[in-house]
């Protein structure tokens, strides 16, 4: 007859700390200041009247928080990071493309 263990398995493999929401709702905010700043250089002074090409500083942040939500380390980071830029998209971004349109 096979040997059973009598302990229950663990996991034996090292993770290193993933960096946890509070740093990815940070680091979301000064996106979406950062990208807000950018979407209005572009709509003025860079005098790109494209909707898409206007708010392209905002969706290359979400375009990256997806992708970091594949991976174990940073899925926390992303998280966070995403749900303050999607609020920003909703309370400020939305807003005042739809009036300008």
């Amino acid at each position: 007859m096979p040997e059973y263990p009598t302990t229950p398995y663990t996991d034996q493999t090292v993770r290193t700390p993933a960096v946890g929401m509070g740093a990815g709702a940070a680091a979301g905010g000064g996106i979406a200041v950062a990208g807000m700043f950018l979407t209005v250089y572009l709509a003025t002074m860079g005098r790109v009247h494209n909707y898409w090409l206007v708010n392209l500083p905002l969706l290359v942040p979400i375009a990256a928080g997806i992708v970091m939500l594949f991976f174990a380390q940073t899925r926390r980071f992303a998280t966070g990071m995403l749900i303050v830029v999607f609020s920003t998209w909703i309370l400020v971004v939305g807003p005042c493309t739809s009036g300008i349109h």
